[in-house]
């Protein structure tokens, strides 16, 4: 397949953007291609504590009212143990087995085996004599076995306890640790407190600790790093590696991205080796880039300012009263990372951050858990329900978000990539960190314009020329749109000095540079070449 030469980019980009324009007229604000699903969907609650996606494609929700399955079409909600057990399932570790180990919130854990009737198993809705729900078929309590946490990528099995990791092995049907004690430095004795489990490169996988974040390869060596200077406790919770080798870690006071080696690059014979990660301020471009470390060992902080990126003149860059909270991260397939909490959801997706909310169509503000499926949509949960985002769908925008008025007429993008777009009453927008900037020619009270023309168009020296009924004009290059409100133009045509009419209906420019103008009403057309004028 050939790639696409920088003029048919640009083209397939402009093309795009008007796709999204287009369907704008009758929603609020920049809109994201979101499905909320409800219990109109068949969903029976929108209290979910977990996500998971199983290796058949499955997506499952941990709820308070039982264990919820969306196979792609219906959402069917299983009831797990007995009629005393508790109904709420706190999470779930589908394995590449075909064994679902499931932790109930209180009491008792189970597993079940996949022996092919998953896809047929009958669904809560089917009454049973106390409660109107059944018990998940084959589901197997726990009662002498350890409940695995994590499947590393050559499929073991792994808890932990106080004093460091749990191996698990398969005895008789059960599971039986094997201890590896992991001291951290600054740690005491029995105080591991590890919170999560997640997946890295090169088969390996990443801790996250009271103390720190622990990274263990596939050769049983691992490697921590610790964050704070002071040997005081630190607790890891959400994050997430990259395609990059860098891991994305959620703290308190927004974001650390830590650049880590390749599996292949790490020397060290130790058992355990450690590190005081330095960690410095992140830089943020005015256009919303953020700088990411690229030698392993850098660490970059960034603020929710830097995170939660608006236009300023929108207002849209506020940051709620109470701090926000980052209660999960993802690195998904595409390369971009994704990170939700209570101030909504956040995107690095490989330029700049970009920060969404209700307003452009979230369900809640608050948000929990987050995960990919196998077709890259971006599944969240929150109280208000499961909502899937598809990240190549259309993202549609209207006033909300800056733009003058609610027709489009005309889309450009200069040599700087900036795209610009020309609405009604001659209003000019240019997008710019999640927003549009918005200025207007001086045009006078007795002008108009066709309902068939450009209105007014870009051309490549970024000159802007503004069409009406009595005349063209053309405003010299300026490197703010702010100020094309208050500029005069260069030069005013008519038909005393070259335009066949007054009544201009388009201008467009060749490959060669030469402005081409049609005149309305004899629909003819004059040409302007090179400045010549």
């Amino acid at each position: 397949m050939t790639r696409p030469d920088k003029t048919s980019a640009s083209i397939l980009r402009v093309l795009a953007v008007i796709l999204l324009l287009v369907c704008s007229y009758s929603l609020r604000a920049e809109r994201l291609p979101i499905k909320i699903y409800t219990s109109a969907d068949g969903l029976s609650t929108s209290a979910s504590f977990y996500l998971v996606r199983d290796l058949r494609g499955f997506i499952w929700l941990c709820s308070r009212d039982g264990l919820v399955r969306f196979d792609g079409y219906r959402f069917i909600t299983y009831r797990i143990g007995n009629d005393d057990a508790d109904p709420a399932v706190y999470s779930l570790l589908p394995t590449r087995s075909g064994v679902y180990w499931i932790n109930l919130n209180t009491g008792t854990d189970y597993r079940f085996v996949d022996k092919g009737e998953a896809t047929t198993l009958e669904p809560m809705q089917l009454l049973s004599r106390n409660d109107q729900r059944i018990p998940l078929v084959n589901v197997e309590p726990l009662k002498d076995s350890r409940l695995p946490l994590f499947e590393d990528s050559a499929g073991n099995l792994w808890s932990y306890e106080p004093k460091g990791l749990d191996l698990l092995h398969e005895v008789d049907g059960g599971l039986v640790p094997e201890l590896i004690e992991l001291k951290l430095p600054g740690s005491p004795e029995s105080d591991l407190r590890i919170r999560s489990f997640r997946h890295g490169s090169d088969g390996s996988f990443c801790m996250g600790t009271g103390w720190g974040l622990v990274r263990h390869l596939p050769d049983g060596r691992m490697f921590h790093f610790s964050l704070r200077s002071d040997g005081k406790p630190d607790q890891v919770s959400f994050f997430a590696e990259d395609k990059e080798n860098r891991v994305w870690i959620a703290r308190p006071e927004g974001l650390l991205v830590l650049k880590v080696e390749a599996s292949s690059e790490l020397k060290s014979i130790e058992k355990l080796s450690s590190r005081q990660v330095v960690i410095k301020a992140g830089r943020v471009s005015a256009d919303g880039q953020p700088e990411l470390p690229t030698q392993p060992g850098e660490a970059f902080t960034f603020s929710f300012s830097d995170l939660m990126r608006r236009d300023k003149k929108l207002g849209l860059d506020k940051i709620p009263t109470n701090p926000p909270v980052i209660w999960g991260v993802l690195a998904a397939a595409d390369g971009s990372v994704w990170m939700a909490g209570t101030g909504g959801l956040i995107v690095y997706d490989g330029q700049g951050f970009r920060h969404f909310t209700e307003q452009q169509g979230l369900a809640s503000n608050n948000l929990g858990d987050i995960i990919e499926d196998v077709e890259g949509n971006i599944w969240l949960n929150a109280y208000g329900g499961l909502m899937r985002l598809n990240p190549k769908g259309l993202v549609t925008f209207d006033q909300s978000d800056g733009l003058a008025e609610k027709r489009v007429h005309s889309i450009y993008e200069n040599a700087q990539g900036q795209l610009y777009f020309v609405t009604d009453n001659w209003n000019i927008s240019q997008w710019e960190n999640g927003g549009f900037k918005t200025a207007r020619p001086p045009i006078d009270q007795d002008e108009a314009f066709f309902w068939h023309s450009n209105v007014a168009f870009l051309d490549s020296r970024n000159e802007w020329w503004v069409i009406t009924n009595k005349k063209l004009s053309r405003y010299a290059n300026g490197s703010r749109i702010e100020d094309l409100s208050h500029s005069r133009p260069v030069a005013v045509y008519t038909d005393k000095n070259g335009l066949i009419a007054n009544e201009t209906s388009n201008v467009f420019e060749d490959s060669r540079g030469n402005i081409w103008i049609s005149n309305d009403p004899l629909q003819k057309r004059s040409a302007w070449r090179g400045g010549n004028g």
